[in-house]
Protein backbone atom coordinates (compact mmCIF):
# COMPACT_ATOMS: atom_id res chain seq x y z
CA UNK A 1 0.00 0.00 0.00
CA UNK A 2 2.94 2.30 0.77
CA UNK A 3 4.25 1.98 -2.62
CA UNK A 4 0.92 2.51 -4.47
CA UNK A 5 0.25 5.65 -2.40
CA UNK A 6 3.84 7.04 -4.36
CA UNK A 7 2.20 6.16 -7.94
CA UNK A 8 -1.78 7.74 -7.08
CA UNK A 9 -0.25 11.13 -7.02
CA UNK A 10 2.56 12.76 -9.75
CA UNK A 11 5.32 14.92 -8.00
CA UNK A 12 2.72 17.79 -8.91
CA UNK A 13 0.11 16.34 -6.97
CA UNK A 14 -2.02 15.41 -9.40
CA UNK A 15 -3.48 12.01 -10.38
CA UNK A 16 -4.47 10.26 -13.48
CA UNK A 17 -8.12 10.53 -13.47
CA UNK A 18 -8.07 13.69 -15.31
CA UNK A 19 -11.28 14.86 -13.36
CA UNK A 20 -11.38 17.39 -10.28
CA UNK A 21 -14.27 15.48 -8.81
CA UNK A 22 -11.74 12.50 -9.01
CA UNK A 23 -9.16 14.12 -7.05
CA UNK A 24 -10.80 14.54 -3.59
CA UNK A 25 -12.28 10.75 -4.26
CA UNK A 26 -8.67 9.69 -4.31
CA UNK A 27 -7.39 12.38 -1.53
CA UNK A 28 -10.04 11.16 0.55
CA UNK A 29 -9.18 7.09 0.00
CA UNK A 30 -5.66 7.68 0.84
CA UNK A 31 -6.32 9.25 3.64
CA UNK A 32 -8.19 6.73 5.06
CA UNK A 33 -5.67 4.57 4.08
CA UNK A 34 -3.25 5.84 6.11
CA UNK A 35 -5.68 5.71 9.17
CA UNK A 36 -6.45 2.32 8.56
CA UNK A 37 -2.30 1.12 8.82
CA UNK A 38 -1.29 4.11 11.56
CA UNK A 39 -1.25 1.78 14.73
CA UNK A 40 0.29 -1.09 12.55
CA UNK A 41 3.30 0.97 10.35
CA UNK A 42 3.55 4.28 11.73
CA UNK A 43 6.37 4.82 9.17
CA UNK A 44 3.59 3.44 6.32
CA UNK A 45 1.54 5.73 7.13
CA UNK A 46 3.56 8.73 7.53
CA UNK A 47 4.62 8.07 3.61
CA UNK A 48 1.18 7.92 2.35
CA UNK A 49 0.09 11.09 4.81
CA UNK A 50 3.26 12.83 2.32
CA UNK A 51 1.80 11.72 -0.38
CA UNK A 52 -1.93 13.27 0.08
CA UNK A 53 -0.52 16.20 1.37
CA UNK A 54 1.08 17.09 -1.70
CA UNK A 55 -2.43 16.15 -3.48
CA UNK A 56 -4.37 18.64 -0.94
CA UNK A 57 -2.16 21.16 -2.62
CA UNK A 58 -2.52 20.64 -5.76
CA UNK A 59 -6.35 20.44 -4.87
CA UNK A 60 -6.25 23.91 -3.42
CA UNK A 61 -5.90 25.36 -6.97
CA UNK A 62 -9.42 24.05 -7.87
CA UNK A 63 -11.20 25.92 -5.79
CA UNK A 64 -12.90 28.93 -7.56
CA UNK A 65 -11.78 32.46 -5.62
CA UNK A 66 -13.61 32.93 -2.12
CA UNK A 67 -12.59 28.99 -1.71
CA UNK A 68 -16.49 28.02 -1.26
CA UNK A 69 -16.75 26.31 -4.74
CA UNK A 70 -15.12 23.54 -6.44
CA UNK A 71 -14.51 23.97 -10.09
CA UNK A 72 -15.84 21.37 -12.28
CA UNK A 73 -13.50 19.64 -14.04
CA UNK A 74 -13.98 16.51 -16.15
CA UNK A 75 -16.12 14.31 -14.98
CA UNK A 76 -16.97 16.32 -11.63
CA UNK A 77 -20.43 17.92 -9.92
CA UNK A 78 -20.84 21.11 -8.32
CA UNK A 79 -21.73 19.35 -4.96
CA UNK A 80 -20.04 20.87 -2.18
CA UNK A 81 -16.22 19.65 -1.69
CA UNK A 82 -15.40 17.00 0.47
CA UNK A 83 -12.83 17.96 2.49
CA UNK A 84 -11.98 21.41 3.30
CA UNK A 85 -10.19 24.48 1.29
CA UNK A 86 -6.47 23.28 1.84
CA UNK A 87 -5.36 26.95 2.60
CA UNK A 88 -4.18 29.29 0.62
CA UNK A 89 -0.93 28.21 -1.71
CA UNK A 90 2.42 29.74 -2.68
CA UNK A 91 2.32 31.44 -6.28
CA UNK A 92 0.04 32.48 -8.66
CA UNK A 93 -0.02 29.66 -11.21
CA UNK A 94 0.84 25.81 -10.89
CA UNK A 95 1.23 24.21 -14.34
CA UNK A 96 1.90 20.51 -14.58
CA UNK A 97 2.32 19.26 -18.38
CA UNK A 98 2.98 15.43 -17.16
CA UNK A 99 -1.38 15.05 -16.61
CA UNK A 100 -2.15 18.54 -18.13
CA UNK A 101 -3.23 20.76 -15.44
CA UNK A 102 -2.68 24.30 -15.23
CA UNK A 103 -4.30 26.91 -13.08
CA UNK A 104 -4.00 30.50 -12.34
CA UNK A 105 -5.20 33.03 -9.69
CA UNK A 106 -3.62 36.28 -8.83
CA UNK A 107 -4.29 36.86 -5.45
CA UNK A 108 -5.13 34.07 -2.63
CA UNK A 109 -6.98 36.44 -0.20
CA UNK A 110 -9.31 38.54 -2.74
CA UNK A 111 -12.33 36.71 -3.85
CA UNK A 112 -13.21 39.19 -6.96
CA UNK A 113 -9.75 38.39 -8.59
CA UNK A 114 -9.55 36.54 -11.42
CA UNK A 115 -9.51 32.36 -12.03
CA UNK A 116 -8.38 30.08 -14.61
CA UNK A 117 -7.97 26.70 -15.61
CA UNK A 118 -7.08 24.29 -18.35
CA UNK A 119 -6.21 21.20 -19.47
CA UNK A 120 -4.35 20.02 -21.62
CA UNK A 121 -1.94 16.81 -22.22
CA UNK A 122 -2.32 13.17 -22.67
CA UNK A 123 -5.23 12.41 -24.76
CA UNK A 124 -8.37 11.98 -22.45
CA UNK A 125 -9.47 8.49 -20.68
CA UNK A 126 -10.60 7.19 -17.19
CA UNK A 127 -12.88 9.98 -16.11
CA UNK A 128 -11.93 12.80 -18.60
CA UNK A 129 -14.00 14.57 -21.00
CA UNK A 130 -12.67 16.26 -24.22
CA UNK A 131 -11.79 19.22 -22.75
CA UNK A 132 -8.61 19.68 -24.37
CA UNK A 133 -7.11 22.76 -24.65
CA UNK A 134 -10.09 24.16 -23.11
CA UNK A 135 -10.54 27.06 -20.80
CA UNK A 136 -12.42 27.89 -17.35
CA UNK A 137 -12.40 31.64 -15.95
CA UNK A 138 -14.03 34.12 -13.96
CA UNK A 139 -13.27 37.05 -12.22
CA UNK A 140 -15.71 39.54 -10.05
CA UNK A 141 -16.71 37.08 -8.27
CA UNK A 142 -18.44 35.64 -11.19
CA UNK A 143 -17.64 32.22 -13.19
CA UNK A 144 -18.10 32.71 -16.50
CA UNK A 145 -16.68 30.24 -18.78
CA UNK A 146 -17.51 26.76 -17.23
CA UNK A 147 -17.28 22.91 -17.93
CA UNK A 148 -20.60 21.16 -18.09
CA UNK A 149 -19.73 18.98 -15.56
CA UNK A 150 -21.55 15.35 -15.21
CA UNK A 151 -25.09 14.30 -16.17
CA UNK A 152 -24.28 10.23 -15.87
CA UNK A 153 -22.39 7.57 -16.63
CA UNK A 154 -25.07 6.00 -19.77
CA UNK A 155 -23.47 6.37 -22.81
CA UNK A 156 -26.74 5.76 -24.67
CA UNK A 157 -28.15 9.17 -22.82
CA UNK A 158 -27.89 11.94 -25.28
CA UNK A 159 -26.77 14.37 -22.65
CA UNK A 160 -24.37 11.90 -21.15
CA UNK A 161 -22.84 12.02 -24.97
CA UNK A 162 -23.18 15.88 -24.82
CA UNK A 163 -21.20 16.39 -21.42
CA UNK A 164 -18.56 14.55 -22.99
CA UNK A 165 -18.07 16.16 -26.70
CA UNK A 166 -15.81 18.68 -28.03
CA UNK A 167 -18.62 21.27 -28.40
CA UNK A 168 -19.88 21.14 -24.82
CA UNK A 169 -16.70 22.50 -24.03
CA UNK A 170 -15.00 25.76 -24.36
CA UNK A 171 -13.28 24.40 -27.47
CA UNK A 172 -12.65 25.10 -31.19
CA UNK A 173 -13.74 22.81 -33.87
CA UNK A 174 -12.61 23.06 -37.59
CA UNK A 175 -15.20 22.15 -39.96
CA UNK A 176 -15.36 18.79 -41.93
CA UNK A 177 -13.26 17.22 -40.14
CA UNK A 178 -13.22 13.68 -37.93
CA UNK A 179 -12.00 14.17 -34.13
CA UNK A 180 -8.68 12.30 -33.24
CA UNK A 181 -7.95 11.45 -29.21
CA UNK A 182 -4.05 12.63 -29.18
CA UNK A 183 -2.19 14.52 -26.49
CA UNK A 184 -2.32 18.70 -26.38
CA UNK A 185 1.09 19.91 -26.05
CA UNK A 186 2.04 23.35 -24.06
CA UNK A 187 4.69 25.47 -26.05
CA UNK A 188 5.18 28.84 -24.12
CA UNK A 189 3.94 30.70 -21.16
CA UNK A 190 4.10 34.13 -19.55
CA UNK A 191 3.38 35.57 -16.50
CA UNK A 192 3.27 39.03 -15.08
CA UNK A 193 1.67 40.32 -11.40
CA UNK A 194 -1.48 41.56 -13.63
CA UNK A 195 -1.75 38.92 -16.72
CA UNK A 196 -0.89 35.39 -17.94
CA UNK A 197 -0.70 34.26 -21.00
CA UNK A 198 -0.27 30.54 -22.75
CA UNK A 199 0.02 29.00 -25.90
CA UNK A 200 -0.88 25.47 -26.62
CA UNK A 201 -0.59 22.93 -29.86
CA UNK A 202 -2.84 20.11 -31.10
CA UNK A 203 -3.30 17.93 -33.97
CA UNK A 204 -6.69 16.36 -32.79
CA UNK A 205 -8.45 17.30 -36.23
CA UNK A 206 -5.49 16.02 -38.24
CA UNK A 207 -2.16 16.19 -39.03
CA UNK A 208 -2.96 18.45 -41.80
CA UNK A 209 -5.10 20.82 -39.34
CA UNK A 210 -2.83 21.58 -36.78
CA UNK A 211 -4.63 23.89 -33.94
CA UNK A 212 -2.79 26.68 -32.05
CA UNK A 213 -4.42 28.07 -28.93
CA UNK A 214 -3.39 31.25 -27.43
CA UNK A 215 -4.66 32.18 -23.92
CA UNK A 216 -4.42 35.19 -22.47
CA UNK A 217 -5.73 36.61 -18.71
CA UNK A 218 -6.07 40.01 -17.63
CA UNK A 219 -6.88 40.66 -14.18
CA UNK A 220 -5.73 44.47 -13.13
CA UNK A 221 -4.35 47.04 -15.05
CA UNK A 222 -5.62 47.83 -18.56
CA UNK A 223 -7.58 46.09 -20.41
CA UNK A 224 -9.11 44.28 -17.08
CA UNK A 225 -10.76 41.77 -16.03
CA UNK A 226 -10.49 39.90 -19.68
CA UNK A 227 -9.80 36.76 -21.40
CA UNK A 228 -8.68 36.51 -24.74
CA UNK A 229 -8.83 33.16 -26.59
CA UNK A 230 -7.15 32.72 -30.12
CA UNK A 231 -7.67 29.39 -32.52
CA UNK A 232 -5.42 29.57 -35.76
CA UNK A 233 -5.91 26.39 -38.19
CA UNK A 234 -4.43 26.05 -41.66
CA UNK A 235 -7.45 25.91 -43.97
CA UNK A 236 -8.21 22.53 -46.13
CA UNK A 237 -7.77 23.86 -49.83
CA UNK A 238 -10.03 21.19 -50.83
CA UNK A 239 -13.11 22.49 -49.38
CA UNK A 240 -15.24 25.09 -50.99
CA UNK A 241 -15.16 28.40 -49.95
CA UNK A 242 -18.78 27.88 -47.89
CA UNK A 243 -17.27 24.41 -45.82
CA UNK A 244 -13.96 26.05 -44.85
CA UNK A 245 -14.44 27.16 -41.35
CA UNK A 246 -13.65 27.47 -37.74
CA UNK A 247 -16.58 27.22 -34.95
CA UNK A 248 -15.84 28.28 -31.29
CA UNK A 249 -18.10 27.04 -28.62
CA UNK A 250 -18.22 28.87 -25.15
CA UNK A 251 -20.45 27.58 -22.86
CA UNK A 252 -21.19 30.19 -19.75
CA UNK A 253 -22.45 29.49 -16.15
CA UNK A 254 -26.22 29.34 -16.10
CA UNK A 255 -26.21 32.26 -14.03
CA UNK A 256 -25.89 34.60 -17.21
CA UNK A 257 -29.06 36.17 -18.78
CA UNK A 258 -28.67 37.62 -22.66
CA UNK A 259 -28.95 41.68 -22.38
CA UNK A 260 -28.61 42.04 -26.29
CA UNK A 261 -26.47 40.58 -29.25
CA UNK A 262 -25.40 41.74 -32.69
CA UNK A 263 -23.61 40.06 -35.31
CA UNK A 264 -19.64 39.92 -33.57
CA UNK A 265 -20.75 40.41 -30.18
CA UNK A 266 -23.51 40.00 -27.42
CA UNK A 267 -23.41 41.01 -23.57
CA UNK A 268 -24.98 39.21 -20.63
CA UNK A 269 -25.78 40.39 -17.19
CA UNK A 270 -25.33 38.94 -13.97
CA UNK A 271 -27.65 38.31 -10.64
CA UNK A 272 -24.79 40.66 -8.62
CA UNK A 273 -25.19 43.59 -11.18
CA UNK A 274 -22.40 42.42 -13.68
CA UNK A 275 -21.60 42.91 -17.12
CA UNK A 276 -20.02 40.32 -19.87
CA UNK A 277 -19.08 41.31 -23.31
CA UNK A 278 -18.13 38.96 -25.78
CA UNK A 279 -16.37 40.24 -28.59
CA UNK A 280 -15.17 38.11 -32.10
CA UNK A 281 -13.23 38.83 -34.97
CA UNK A 282 -15.90 36.18 -36.39
CA UNK A 283 -19.59 36.08 -36.30
CA UNK A 284 -21.97 35.19 -33.42
CA UNK A 285 -23.56 31.87 -35.47
CA UNK A 286 -25.94 30.81 -32.61
CA UNK A 287 -27.24 30.85 -29.27
CA UNK A 288 -28.82 27.83 -27.72
CA UNK A 289 -30.00 27.62 -24.47
CA UNK A 290 -31.82 24.66 -22.97
CA UNK A 291 -31.86 22.62 -26.77
CA UNK A 292 -33.03 19.09 -26.28
CA UNK A 293 -32.67 17.46 -29.44
CA UNK A 294 -29.92 17.33 -30.26
CA UNK A 295 -28.72 18.39 -26.45
CA UNK A 296 -26.99 21.99 -26.35
CA UNK A 297 -26.67 24.90 -23.85
CA UNK A 298 -26.88 23.02 -20.45
CA UNK A 299 -25.12 22.74 -17.59
CA UNK A 300 -24.52 19.74 -15.02
CA UNK A 301 -24.08 20.54 -11.40
CA UNK A 302 -25.02 16.95 -10.28
CA UNK A 303 -26.60 14.12 -11.67
CA UNK A 304 -29.36 13.83 -13.20
CA UNK A 305 -29.57 17.44 -12.45
CA UNK A 306 -29.62 20.00 -15.71
CA UNK A 307 -29.81 23.20 -15.82
CA UNK A 308 -30.28 25.93 -19.13
CA UNK A 309 -27.29 27.94 -20.08
CA UNK A 310 -25.85 29.74 -22.97
CA UNK A 311 -23.98 27.76 -25.61
CA UNK A 312 -22.46 30.68 -27.84
CA UNK A 313 -21.48 29.00 -31.11
CA UNK A 314 -18.92 31.42 -32.76
CA UNK A 315 -17.87 31.01 -36.49
CA UNK A 316 -15.47 32.24 -38.97
CA UNK A 317 -14.71 31.86 -42.77
CA UNK A 318 -11.64 31.76 -44.25
CA UNK A 319 -11.20 29.90 -47.48
CA UNK A 320 -7.95 31.11 -48.20
CA UNK A 321 -5.02 30.89 -46.25
CA UNK A 322 -5.08 30.32 -42.43
CA UNK A 323 -7.89 30.87 -40.08
CA UNK A 324 -7.86 33.13 -36.80
CA UNK A 325 -10.50 33.54 -35.06
CA UNK A 326 -10.36 35.56 -31.72
CA UNK A 327 -12.66 35.77 -29.16
CA UNK A 328 -12.44 38.47 -25.87
CA UNK A 329 -14.36 38.07 -22.99
CA UNK A 330 -14.62 41.00 -20.57
CA UNK A 331 -16.37 41.85 -17.01
CA UNK A 332 -17.00 44.89 -15.86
Amino acid sequence: MKAEAQQAFNSAGFMKEQSSGYQIVNINQWTWAADLIRTHDAAAAASIDAVVARARRAAAWMYWPGNTRFAQLGGSTEEAPKIPFPGAQSGRSLIDDNYGWMFGRFSWTDPLTSYYAIRYGPFRAYHGTHDRPAVTWGTLGERVLVEPGTFGSDTTNNYVSYQNWVSAQNQAVPSKLAFRNVNVTRSASTMYSTNHAHAFNDKQWGPTRPHQRYVAVYDTGSPARQLLIRDTFPNDRALSATDNYVNQYFHLDPTWTLVNRGSNYATFGSAAGRTLRVQTTGSIFSLLRGQTRPPAGWHFPAWGVRQAAHEIVIRRYDPDGTTELETTFRVS
